[in-house]
C-alpha cells in the first residue's frame, strides 16, 4: 500500500503533520486487519500488508477496499484538514512468485498499475513474476539449450 497526495501533506503543513498523519493512517490500517495478519510501514508512505492464506481472495479485496475507505477519512491538523489517499497492489503466494522477494516485487509491480490507473484502487499482481522465477539464469539458459537440441537431432 503506499500513500496517494501524502506529498502534498508534508508540503503543506509540514514533516511533524505528516508524521502525525502515518501515525493515524498506521493505526487504521493495524485496526482495519486486526487478527487476519499483519501490517508494517516499511519506508516513507509506503505499508506492506501480510495476510493469512485461510482467507478467500473475495475477503481480501473487500478488505482492501476498506482500507482505502479507511485511509481516505480525512485528519484534523493544525487547524486544517489532511486528505490521502491509497493504492494498493496485491499479490498471492504461491500463485504470483514462489520467494518472499520476488512476491514482494510482484505486489510492487500490482501497486504501480493501481497508481498509473487513477489511484485509489487494488490491482492484482499478474502471474509474470512467477514465471520470471523460473527462468534460468543466463549460463544454464545456454546449457538447457545445448541439451534440448542435442536431444532433437
Amino acid at each position: 500500500m503506499d500513500l496517494d497526495r501524502f506529498k502534498a501533506v508534508n508540503d503543506t503543513f509540514g514533516h511533524q503533520a505528516g508524521d502525525v498523519v502515518l501515525t493515524v493512517i498506521s493505526e487504521r490500517i493495524a485496526k482495519r486487519v486486526g487478527s487476519n495478519g499483519m501490517a508494517a510501514r516499511v519506508g516513507g508512505d509506503e505499508f506492506i500488508i501480510l495476510l493469512h492464506d485461510h482467507l478467500e481472495k473475495d475477503d481480501v479485496l473487500f478488505l482492501c477496499d476498506q482500507m482505502i475507505e479507511d485511509v481516505s477519512i480525512p485528519i484534523d491538523i493544525h487547524g486544517g484538514t489532511a486528505e490521502v489517499g491509497a493504492s494498493i497492489g496485491v499479490a498471492w503466494w504461491p500463485d504470483d512468485a514462489l520467494t518472499v522477494k520476488s512476491i514482494i516485487r510482484s505486489a510492487d509491480d500490482a501497486l504501480y498499475c493501481s497508481k498509473e490507473n487513477g489511484r485509489g484502487q487494488v490491482s492484482c499482481a499478474s502471474k509474470l513474476r512467477r514465471d520470471v522465477d523460473k527462468i534460468p539464469s543466463s549460463s544454464n539458459a545456454v546449457d538447457l539449450l545445448r541439451d534440448e537440441l542435442s536431444q532433437a537431432s
